[in-house]
């Protein structure tokens, strides 16, 4: 049953991932675009290439006309339906280097009120001796970055550049988890902080859209930092989405072929680590 179930979601997430590929390449055409058609004549897919990017790390749309895209390095473009695409200003400083910089964009989900986005990225500490992931949301004005809030970080910073994760997923409407954020934060390489509380290594984390943390968490009687924590046992999750059903899926990294497709529940101590 769960096997079934596990095929049926990774065949809808695939699904979503083509159409949404082929949304955006419908939306964001050009004249000069160059053009590439794949598939078969009954589910070909259209792409055309309208712009490039240096380390491209992740895109949302925050709008049917609007693109933000991230690069590692730090930069965040605003792309616009003709494939323009313009600096947004206001970035906190990265960390930039191995698996880190700047990484996932999330618009609030009211982004047409109040204009808020949420970034992650690698920021350094004790001189660029030590590195972790933090969360902030800031407001988009006049392509620009302003009133920056952190909303979370990773906790402790350590030596090396790989395994940030940062990925980031809101709650949908109407769901049991409407308006809470998602982040899921790697173990850094080191694994065993992964299965022990007190930390937010290898663990995906479970707050408020403000960075406040939710009274319904599994571990709230624990104190801090166990009460962000939803899941815990990770090694790098890079990919975290909701299903048409509303469960909580991610993709985790793993060694020589180990990659997984895991569903999150609350609580779990998953098996990777």
């Amino acid at each position: 049953m769960q096997l079934t179930k596990s095929i049926q979601i990774l065949r809808a997430l695939i699904f979503h991932l083509l159409i949404g590929f082929g949304f955006y390449f419908t939306i964001f055409n050009a004249a000069t675009a160059e053009t590439l058609v794949i598939g078969s004549s009954k589910s070909a897919i259209k792409i055309e290439k309208i712009t490039i990017f240096d380390e491209p790390w992740a895109l949302t749309f925050i709008n049917q006309d609007e693109l933000v895209v991230s690069t590692k390095k730090g930069a965040l473009w605003l792309v616009q339906k003709d494939g323009k695409k313009s600096l947004i200003e206001g970035i906190p400083e990265i960390a930039y280097g191995g698996q880190g910089g700047l990484g996932d964009i999330l618009p609030h989900p009211n982004f047409s009120q109040n204009n808020l986005l949420y970034l992650s990225f690698v920021a350094s500490k004790n001189n660029g001796r030590t590195r972790g992931a933090k969360v902030i949301r800031a407001k988009l004005e006049n392509g620009k970055l302003i009133n920056h809030q952190l909303v979370w970080e990773q906790l402790p910073h350590t030596r090396g550049r790989g395994h940030f994760s940062h990925r980031l997923a809101f709650g949908p409407e109407g769901s049991s988890h409407e308006g809470m954020l998602f982040i899921s934060s790697g173990d850094r390489q080191i694994m065993h902080p992964a299965q022990t509380f007190d930390n937010n290594l290898g663990k995906i984390i479970r707050l408020h859209d403000d960075g406040l943390i939710p009274v319904d968490n599994p571990y709230t009687d624990m104190g801090f930092p166990a009460n962000t924590i939803w899941t815990l046992g990770h090694r790098n999750v890079l990919g975290l989405s909701f299903s048409p059903d509303n469960e909580l899926w991610a993709n985790e990294m793993g060694p020589l072929h180990g990659d997984e497709l895991n569903l999150i529940s609350k609580g779990e101590i998953t098996a990777g680590l």
